[in-house]
C-alpha cells in the first residue's frame, strides 16, 4: 500500500534532519501550533519505515492525550498540516546547505526591492567567483551567461555602453552550455538504448558532434569521446582512448562531468565485459573504487542505492571478497535511509552468493523489510539463483525451486504496467530459461544432450535478458 505523503518526505530524512525539523517545528515564526510538535514527536518513532500498524490514527490520537472522541478529520488535517511543514523545512534547509542557491535567492531579493547598488555589487561578485575556473562545464557556463544577463536586462545598468565582445562572450556562454548538456543528454540516452537504438533516431546530435570534433573544450572533448564507443567496431579501443582522456583531464572537469564521465565509462565497460569478456568486471570495479576514493560517487555526501549494489556485485563477482565486505561496512552509512536496509541485505546476499554460500544467501534475503516493486525484482532474481544452484547440486527441492519460479512468473505478470517493457522482456526470458534448465538438468542423458543444443538455440533469440554470464555457465556444467 502506498504511504501518505508526509511520511514518503519524513522516510527520507537522516537523523540530522529530524532532529533539525523537530527544532524548526519549535519556531514560532514557522507554526504557533502546539498539537504539530507533539505530533511529529509520536510519528517520528516510525521513521524511516512508517509501519502503518503501529502508527494508526486511532494510536496517534490516543497519544496525543486530547479529551475529545477521536475524530479521523482531525488526523487528517493535522498531518496535512504537517506535511507544508515538512515540504517548507526542506526547501529551506536546501537553501541553506547550497551557497549559490542562498547566494541566487538573495540577489533575486535585492532586485525585487529594487536596492540596485547592492543587486550589481553582489552580481558582479558572482561573476568575478566563477571565472578563475580553468575549465566552465554546462553549469558554470549557464550560471555565467544568466548573471551577465541579469545585468544586462536589469533597468539601472547602461546596456547601450555594453561592448560587442561582452555581447558575443554571453551568447558563447549559453553556446557552450547548450552543447555541453545535449551532449550529455545524447550519452545518457545511448547508454539506455532503448530511445534512441538505431542511427536514424540519433540525428540530433550529428550537428553537435561535428562541431565537438573541433573543439579544444575538455568537457566537451570527454563527451565526443564516450559518445564514439557507441560507433561500429574497435569498442574496447575507443573505450580505452576516452578512458585515458578522462584520467588525465579529471582534475579539469567540473564535478558534474566528473561523475557522469565515470558512469559512461562503467557503462560500456559492462558492454565489453558482456560481449565476452568478464574480467573486464575488474576493470570496471576499479573505476568504481577510484570514483569512490575521489568521491565521484558522493554527490551531496549520498551514494545512490543502485551504485552501491554494483558495486557490491561486481566486487562478489570479482571474488574481492574482503574489499566487498569492507566496502559494505564503510559506505552503508551514506544510503538514503529509505531504502538503507534493503540494499545492504541484498549486497551481503550477493557476496554470500558469489562465495557459495546459498544458505547464507537466502538468510539475508528472508531478513528484507518493506520492499518496494524495484527490490522485490532484485530480491527474487537472486532468490531463484540460489534454489537452481542447490537443485543443481542436491537434485533436491524441484517441486519448491518449480514453485518459486511459477510465483516469479505472475509476478511479472502482475506488475508489467509498473516497469518498461524491456525490463519484463529480460527478465521473462530470465525466467523461461532457469525454467527449462531446471527441466532440463536430471533428465537422461540422451534427452539431456538434445534439450541443451535447443536451449542453446534459444540464447539468440533471447538477447534481452538478465544474468546472461549466470545462465551460460549454468547451461554448461548440464
Amino acid at each position: 500500500m502506498k504511504q501518505p505523503k508526509l511520511y514518503q518526505l519524513l522516510s527520507s530524512f537522516s537523523k540530522e534532519e529530524l532532529r533539525a525539523f523537530s527544532l524548526f517545528l519549535q519556531s514560532p515564526y514557522f507554526t504557533k501550533s502546539e498539537i504539530l510538535p507533539r505530533f511529529f514527536d509520536i510519528i517520528k518513532t516510525g521513521h524511516p519505515h512508517f509501519d502503518a500498524t503501529k502508527l494508526s490514527k486511532e494510536k496517534i490520537y490516543q497519544k496525543l492525550n486530547l479529551t475529545a472522541p477521536f475524530s479521523e478529520k482531525f488526523i487528517n488535517d493535522r498531518s496535512s498540516d504537517l506535511s507544508k511543514l515538512v515540504e517548507e523545512f526542506m526547501a529551506i534547509h536546501q537553501l541553506r546547505k547550497n551557497t549559490n542557491l542562498k547566494n541566487q535567492a538573495f540577489r533575486q531579493s535585492l532586485n525585487r526591492r529594487h536596492l540596485d547598488v547592492l543587486f550589481y555589487k553582489e552580481t558582479q561578485k558572482a561573476i568575478t567567483a566563477l571565472k578563475p575556473k580553468q575549465v566552465q562545464g554546462a553549469k558554470q557556463s549557464l550560471d555565467l551567461w544568466s548573471l551577465k544577463y541579469e545585468l544586462f536586462i536589469h533597468p539601472q545598468t547602461k546596456k547601450w555602453t555594453t561592448t560587442t565582445d561582452e555581447a558575443i562572450e554571453m551568447i558563447d556562454h549559453f553556446d557552450e552550455a547548450y552543447i555541453i548538456l545535449k551532449l550529455r543528454y545524447g550519452l545518457h540516452h545511448k547508454t539506455r538504448g532503448a530511445i534512441f537504438a538505431k542511427e536514424e533516431s540519433s540525428t540530433f546530435l550529428t550537428e553537435i558532434l561535428t562541431y565537438a570534433q573541433d573543439s579544444s573544450h575538455p568537457v566537451i572533448q570527454l563527451y565526443a569521446l564516450l559518445l564514439a564507443t557507441f560507433e561500429e567496431g574497435n569498442l574496447e579501443k575507443k573505450w580505452k582512448i576516452a578512458h585515458d582522456f578522462y584520467l588525465k583531464h579529471f582534475s579539469l572537469l567540473p564535478a558534474e562531468d566528473q561523475h557522469a564521465g565515470l558512469l559512461g565509462l562503467i557503462n560500456r565497460g559492462y558492454k565489453i565485459a558482456l560481449n565476452g569478456q568478464p574480467a573486464f568486471h575488474s576493470t570496471n570495479l576499479n573505476l568504481y573504487k577510484f570514483g569512490l576514493t575521489k568521491k565521484v560517487l558522493l554527490p551531496n555526501g549520498c551514494l545512490s542505492e543502485q551504485t552501491f549494489k554494483n558495486i557490491a556485485l561486481l566486487g562478489s563477482v570479482t571474488k574481492q571478497f574482503d574489499w566487498t565486505k569492507k566496502f559494505i561496512k564503510k559506505y552503508q552509512q551514506y544510503l538514503c535511509p529509505v531504502h538503507h536496509v534493503n540494499i545492504v541485505y541484498l549486497s551481503q546476499a550477493y557476496l554470500a552468493f558469489y562465495s557459495k554460500k546459498f544458505d547464507v544467501c537466502l538468510t539475508w534475503l528472508g531478513k528484507s523489510k518493506r520492499m518496494d516493486l524495484r527490490d522485490k525484482l532484485n530480491f527474487k532474481s537472486l532468490e531463484l539463483r540460489c534454489w537452481y544452484e542447490q537443485f543443481a547440486t542436491n537434485n533436491k527441492g524441484k517441486r519448491v525451486l518449480l514453485g518459486i519460479i511459477n510465483n516469479y512468473e505472475q509476478f511479472l505478470h502482475r506488475n508489467k504496467s509498473d516497469f518498461s517493457s524491456n525490463t519484463i522482456k529480460a527478465y521473462q526470458n530470465f525466467v523461461y530459461l532457469v525454467k527449462r534448465m531446471v527441466q532440463l538438468k536430471h533428465s537422461a542423458i540422451l534427452d539431456r544432450r538434445v534439450g541443451k543444443k535447443k536451449i542453446v538455440k534459444e540464447f539468440p533469440k533471447r538477447k534481452l535478458c538478465m544474468s546472461t554470464e549466470w545462465l551460460e555457465e549454468k547451461l554448461a556444467e548440464i
